[in-house]
Formats: C-alpha cells, sequence, structure tokens
C-alpha cells in the first residue's frame, strides 16, 4: 500500500522476475488531492509534487498483477488506461449501532479528524473562519475532536465559548461524543479517497452535512440522500435546516445505517480477498 512506498519494492521484485501474485492497494489517488490542494493555494511546489506522486501511482497498477480500489469515481478515472484489473473493495466495515440516542437527546455539531492530515486541518480553519460565526450566534456548539490538535485551535475556544476542543480521545470517549452530538460536520475542501469518519458517523446514525469533497467515492444509486455543500453561506443553511428538523435527520440517520450495512460490511470485503487469495 502507498506508491512512495511501493514503487522502489516492485521495481526490485520485478527485476527478479517474480512470479507471484502481486496485488497493489493504493488506498486512493494521492495525486488528486495534492492537485485539488496545488489549485486551491496556487502552490507551484505542490503541483511538483502531484506530478511525481502520480508517475508512482501510475507506475504502482501499471506493473502489478491485480490492484484494489476504493473509490468508484477513482476506479473510473484509472479504468481509462490501466489495463491491469481493477478490483473494488470496501475501504473499511463498520458494526452499525443497535441503539441510537434520538434527535430531542442531541445537541451540537462534531468533527473528527486527525490534524496531521493537511485537509482535516485546512477543513477546521475554513469552517471556524468562514461558517461558525452565523452558527455559534444560533447557540449550536461544535466539538472538533482529532489527534495532533493545532494549538491555534485552542484559540477558537477563547473566542466562542460554545466550541470544546478535545485531543487524543479514547475509543469510548469517541463514541459518546457521536452518540449525544446531532450533526457531524465534513467541510473538507480537498482530498481523496472514501473519508472514514463519514462512514463511521453513518454507522452510528449521526447525519453529515459535507462538502461535496466528503462524499466523494462513495457508492451512488438513485436513493442515495447527500449532496454536499461548498459555499460557506450553503453550508450555514444545511446545518440549520437540518439542526432543527427532527424528519429530516431522522430520515438520514436511517438511511446512514442502511447504507453502512449494504457497502461497508466485513464480508463485502472478504469476498474480494477470497477471489483474490482464497
Amino acid at each position: 500500500s502507498r506508491s512512495p512506498v511501493c514503487t522502489p519494492i516492485l521495481a526490485y521484485l520485478r527485476t527478479l522476475n517474480y512470479k507471484g501474485n502481486i496485488i497493489y492497494y493504493g488506498h486512493d489517488l494521492g495525486f488528486l488531492r495534492l492537485e485539488k490542494e496545488a489549485e486551491a493555494k496556487n502552490d507551484p511546489e505542490l503541483k511538483k509534487q502531484a506530478v511525481q506522486v502520480k508517475a508512482q501511482e501510475d507506475y504502482m497498477y501499471m506493473n502489478s498483477d491485480n490492484a484494489l480500489i476504493i473509490n468508484d469515481d477513482e476506479a473510473n478515472y484509472l479504468k481509462k488506461y490501466i489495463n491491469v484489473p481493477l478490483h473494488y473493495v470496501p475501504p473499511y466495515f463498520f458494526d452499525v449501532q443497535k441503539v441510537v440516542n434520538p434527535f430531542a437527546a442531541r445537541e451540537g455539531m462534531l468533527f473528527v479528524g486527525g490534524f496531521n492530515h493537511p485537509p482535516n486541518k485546512e477543513a477546521v480553519t475554513w469552517f471556524m473562519d468562514q461558517v461558525y460565526g452565523g452558527l455559534a450566534k444560533q447557540g449550536i456548539p461544535l466539538v472538533i475532536a482529532g489527534s495532533k490538535v493545532p494549538p491555534a485551535f485552542y484559540d477558537y475556544e477563547k473566542k466562542y465559548p460554545s466550541v470544546r476542543v478535545c485531543a487524543d480521545v479514547s475509543d469510548e470517549e469517541l463514541n459518546r461524543l457521536y452518540t449525544n452530538t446531532r450533526i457531524a460536520i465534513v467541510p473538507l475542501l480537498f482530498g481523496a479517497g472514501v473519508k472514514g469518519k463519514v462512514i463511521e458517523s453513518m454507522s452510528k446514525g449521526v447525519p453529515i452535512v459535507g462538502t461535496e469533497i466528503a462524499f466523494e467515492g462513495m457508492p451512488k444509486d438513485s436513493g442515495y440522500k447527500y449532496k454536499g455543500v461548498n459555499t460557506s453561506v450553503e453550508f450555514c443553511n444545511a446545518v440549520l435546516s437540518l439542526y432543527h428538523d427532527d424528519k429530516l435527520w431522522n430520515e438520514l440517520s436511517e438511511f446512514g445505517q442502511k447504507y453502512v450495512e449494504k457497502n461497508f460490511n466485513k464480508e463485502n470485503m472478504k469476498s474480494v480477498f477470497k477471489k483474490l487469495i482464497g
């Protein structure tokens, strides 16, 4: 997994004329995330990185025997020029929470993410600077939970009494946060792959407000209910609509759990590996 790690190893194996079944698990197309970030920041160095990463990723896909893809959109992109068999595999599986705390017993919003990952840091910064002011006036609390929390994020607690930053929470505490929050927010501005925080929130029965990037790559049929919102005004309005509408909240909570049960379960994942290595 991960082209920077795998590229020299695969090149060495091919010099040995290795005959085994080499399966590449790319996780996601990292160069797409870098391209989007470079465009958003107008950063030529990031553009160079994107070119380098694409060359590595293309090498891995072209020279493996089989490749695993976790993203419908990225699979369609690669099929245009990759001839190696590409197999969709769910990137995660989650057990759906059997008892969901009701709408009326919940309050506030929750963001979950590791801040060593630049898109998460950018997402929270944008949300706090461009969106949250209007929501704070409505008295809607926010919890920011994650690892490697930037020191600057604690300034948001000083600015807004309704904001709480929780660093390095345990699994038990994270579950309590999901149980008590009304909405999960995923305001990503760039990224790649399927977002684990989105699938996890769905599995907990917590509806989501997110950008288009938040929902990219997920299997979508005619019954798929989420649509991303990309401007600060749209995001604020989407939060307010969902936050005060118990009927919509219950509809999205139920949809999310059924969606995870269907698309992100252990048996789906096992069947792919059985076909390749069973």
